[in-house]
């Protein structure tokens, strides 16, 4: 069946294809596998989920969740109803408060959308939250094509496929436990395609799409801040008009949430960033942290996160790395080893950033490290999905943790060795190799 059509059509049954028919089918696979588990699903009572949903009945009913002090017999009334929040979540004023502010404008947007449109049916807000997958696939393949890595061989679209359909952290902290942040890591994927366009397809309309998106993976999980020195990088030496262009297009973008919502969200997450960054033995979560000693935490955490800092600064200044590869690797330091409050939904957005662009460095960097935490997550999280007894004695995020250390481990082993033999991808960067 090799040759059924003429030699520049004929079709692979098991690839490589082209393209234009590899995509739709990423597509398809993660829309009948997503679909299959939640329609099938009789796990929708969860905990963030349910959050999301108080969050998205406060707006359908005109409840701004950051004013606490306005509307408050109707947001009292809602606090203690039977739908949303769980019961130990609503009996607690100042805890129901903390849980239904702890998200940015974009994301609380999003949950009285989705309230409005699901009319409560939480399979609707599942299949919702999942479609972020297609839209990581869509945006992973935007970046991997602007910056000229094309998945022509059976190489590049197995590893695009474990990356995109089946890793397996993403399918635990996405699938099975519903949650939005494949969203973010689809903004931010989409945003480092746009930055790293090259000359012929930069321009306009470029520049204001840098400003759009860039604004809403700020305003949805602030994640897309880490893009900055790409951006940096890209306006450098721009036309002026483009970047009057940009920040016009982000104004544009963020005003309506600063008109819908208090202010107060805005001092509500420095809080929040300030808790999660503070090391303290309630709040580890899937942090690799959990698997030292504590004492010896409160040392290695700062030593560790600096002398990464200060390895990726380097490189990049030298020239050695390039400003996507760098925002990457600075995102991974700050939100998997900095940031200690987070679960492993939050760390995945900046592992499957960096797993993605470690293709522009060097597309054997992308496939080994890809295959190589497939292979460790697979046998962390089957114990996981299987629920296996022996979990009852560890704490229910310690596979998070061990697979977390994995990935930095092997991420920052394989940038060091790629830059050491300098083996950059054929396929020349579109963004400068130094700091402007």
């Amino acid at each position: 069946m090799s040759k059924v059509l003429s030699r520049g059509r004929q079709f692979r049954l098991f690839g490589p294809w082209k393209p234009a028919f590899f995509i739709p089918l990423v597509i398809l696979i993660i829309l009948i596998s997503r679909s299959a588990v939640i329609l099938t699903s009789h796990d929708d009572a969860q905990m963030d989920l349910s959050i999301y949903q108080e969050v998205g009945e406060l707006l359908a009913h005109g409840i701004d969740p950051y004013d606490r002090g306005t509307n408050v017999e109707t947001r009292t009334a809602l606090r203690l109803n039977d739908y949303g929040a769980a019961e130990w979540v609503k009996q607690n004023a100042g805890l129901y408060d903390y849980y239904v502010t702890s998200n940015l404008p974009g994301s609380t947007a999003l949950y009285g959308l989705l309230e409005r449109i699901s009319q409560g049916n939480p399979k609707i807000w599942r299949l919702a939250f999942a479609a972020g997958d297609i839209l990581i696939a869509l945006a992973a393949f935007f970046l991997l094509h602007r910056a000229g890595v094309a998945l022509d061989t059976l190489g590049s679209q197995i590893t695009f496929s474990l990356a995109a359909i089946y890793y397996p952290s993403n399918i635990v902290w996405g699938l099975l436990l519903a949650e939005d942040k494949q969203i973010e890591t689809a903004l931010m994927l989409l945003l480092a395609g746009l930055l790293v366009a090259r000359p012929v397809a930069r321009g306009p309309l470029n520049a204001a799409a840098i400003g759009s998106i860039g604004a809403l993976s700020v305003i949805f999980k602030a994640f897309g801040i880490f893009l900055a020195p790409v951006a940096l990088s890209y306006f450098y030496r721009a036309p002026r008009r483009e970047l009057v262009l940009v920040l016009c297009a982000a104004a544009i973008t963020v005003l309506p949430f600063f008109l819908r919502f208090d202010l107060s969200f805005v001092r509500l997450m420095l809080d929040r960033v300030a808790h999660g960054s503070a090391a303290s033995t309630t709040a580890l979560h899937g942090s690799p942290w959990q698997l030292i000693p504590f004492a010896a935490v409160y040392y290695a955490r700062p030593l560790l996160c600096v002398i990464l800092s200060l390895y990726v600064v380097i490189a990049w200044v030298r020239g050695r790395l390039d400003a996507l590869s760098f925002s990457a690797a600075i995102g991974v330091i700050c939100v998997c080893l900095w940031m200690v409050g987070g679960s492993m939904d939050r760390m995945n957005i900046a592992m499957m950033f960096a797993m993605f662009c470690a293709a522009t460095v060097s597309v054997r960097f992308w496939q080994t490290l890809v295959m190589f935490n497939f292979a460790a997550q697979i046998l962390v999280y089957t114990p996981v999905i299987a629920r296996t007894r022996w979990l009852n004695f560890v704490d229910a995020e310690t596979p998070d943790a061990i697979a977390t250390a994995i990935f930095v481990a092997s991420y920052f082993a394989l940038l060091a060795s790629s830059m050491a033999r300098a083996t950059r991808s054929s396929i020349p960067t579109a963004f400068p190799m130094t700091p402007a």
